[in-house]
């Protein structure tokens, strides 16, 4: 098959990756990217999923993570260190990983932790806390990373076994039924394939050609702007987490990598100047900072994920918001759902509606529970600027996002509350939040302990 990457990036050389290597010999792949427009990295984080990558668990790649360490600028990232989304000040960590009973109803390391130590230590009873008492770090972790960088890694790592076009994309030109035919460059090149893969992020250049709609997450997530920027880093042996700092109207990141730190902040551009947000962040951290562009987006996701003879990628099939470093995650989830499960050595073998339509259902239900995950965030009862009482407000929850809140009233939500499959945010995850955000607390905990009989 002809398989068409439309873009770079990292969600374009992780495509080449998957479709070089899930079925040896069976493709020939071709990138268009246009070097000449960049991208932007001021620091990025990851979850287990690229790690699952980097550690050949899917297929023999030929990386290996000691060279990914040294070819992104890479550190460790054992979870997110939450600071003030209750409004009060105090922080809570979100280990990535659940505790030794995260599997069980119910888990009764997470709970006997958080009635204990309270959501600034209930992190104790998860890898996160050991690697805090005795600096245990092993190779089942995420990483930190310069984003620029993360793509060449890949590209280096493929080599010659893709052909690699570095050109600006001026057309795409359709077939009789619709779908793709090829792809004209601003070189005047005709380039033609079975299967593209768009890449392009924002501008969506392929799935826009398809009238392919967007399906807004905005009345949930109403974040739409950020603002990157770059500081020193001033601690030698940096905790291995992301900092992400609730403000007024959104939150800043802080992500440690060898040699810099990767800042942003993200915010509603309804209730903040650019101009404002950036005088918040230089108060908060008293000097000025040089913020690297402005980046609009909305948050949602493609109405569909594959149209056609064509699948969206990384942010132009999806993009949330930074919180959680979703965007790698699903791309690889993405891309193993595909090429392990769907994808044929002929285009003729690969497409089926109903193929199709299964591999839409279940995408689309991906992103849409992500975004259930991250509203929880926004949760902790915070109403001290225009932006936090509509977070605070009805208007943002989904009846999933609701549900879940309703149950932390009478109990703490266990495995069979969540649904369950690859690559979604599962118990653990939700409920690291839910106690941070003080939706689970140490009475719900230990009632829970007593209704099981367990003793405290």
């Amino acid at each position: 098959m002809n398989i068409v990457i439309a873009g770079g990036g990292t969600a374009g050389w992780l495509a080449a990756l998957f479709f070089i290597n899930s079925q040896p010999n069976k493709h020939k792949v071709t990138l268009i990217e246009s070097t000449e427009l960049g991208i932007i990295g001021s620091g990025e984080g990851s979850t287990r999923m690229l790690t699952n990558v980097l550690k050949n668990k899917f297929f023999d790649t030929g990386s290996n993570i000691s060279e990914f360490i040294q070819n992104t600028d890479a550190t460790i990232k054992l979870g997110i260190r939450h600071k003030n989304w209750t409004g009060d000040g105090s922080s809570y960590y979100a280990p990535l990983d659940g505790t030794g009973t995260y599997n069980s109803t119910p888990d009764v390391d997470f709970l006997t932790a958080l009635y204990k130590y309270g959501t600034e230590g209930m992190h104790t009873s998860s890898k996160l806390g050991r690697c805090f008492r005795d600096k245990d770090y092993t190779e089942d972790t995420a990483f930190h990373f310069d984003g620029t960088l993360i793509g060449k890694h890949f590209k280096n790592v493929l080599g010659d076994k893709i052909k690699h076009i570095d050109e600006k994309i001026n057309k795409v030109t359709l077939k009789e039924d619709g779908s793709i035919k090829s792809l004209i460059l601003e070189n005047k090149v005709e380039v033609f394939g079975d299967l593209f893969i768009d890449c392009t992020g924002f501008s969506r250049i392929l799935m826009k050609s398809l009238n392919v709609g967007w399906n807004s997450y905005s009345e949930n997530l109403p974040v739409n702007t950020a603002i990157p920027f770059i500081l020193p880093r001033t601690e030698i042996d940096p905790e291995p987490l992301t900092v992400a700092h609730a403000l007024s109207a959104g939150w800043m990141w802080q992500i440690p990598t060898a040699s810099r730190i990767g800042c942003g902040y993200v915010f509603s551009d309804k209730y903040i100047s650019v101009e404002d947000a950036q005088k918040e962040v230089e108060v908060l951290l008293g000097h000025e900072i040089n913020p690297i562009k402005v980046i609009k987006f909305e948050s949602g996701r493609s109405n569909v994920l594959w149209e056609k003879n064509c699948i969206a990628l990384g942010l132009a099939s999806s993009f949330a918001e930074p919180l959680e470093a979703t965007s790698i995650h699903t791309t690889i989830v993405q891309l193993r759902t595909f090429c392990f499960e769907f994808m044929a050595e002929t285009w003729e073998e690969t497409y089926t509606p109903i193929g199709q339509e299964r591999y839409n259902y279940r995408m689309k239900k991906l992103y849409d529970d992500i975004r259930d995950f991250l509203i929880i965030h926004y949760r902790g009862g915070r109403t001290d600027s225009e932006f936090w009482k509509y977070m605070s407000s009805e208007k943002p929850l989904t009846p999933f996002s609701k549900e879940i809140l309703e149950k932390t009233k009478h109990r703490v939500p266990g495995i069979f509350q969540y649904d369950r499959y690859y690559g979604y945010p599962g118990p653990p995850l939700w409920n690291w939040v839910l106690a941070g955000t003080n939706n689970i607390t140490k009475e719900a905990a230990k009632k829970q302990l007593e209704l099981y009989g367990i003793i405290v």
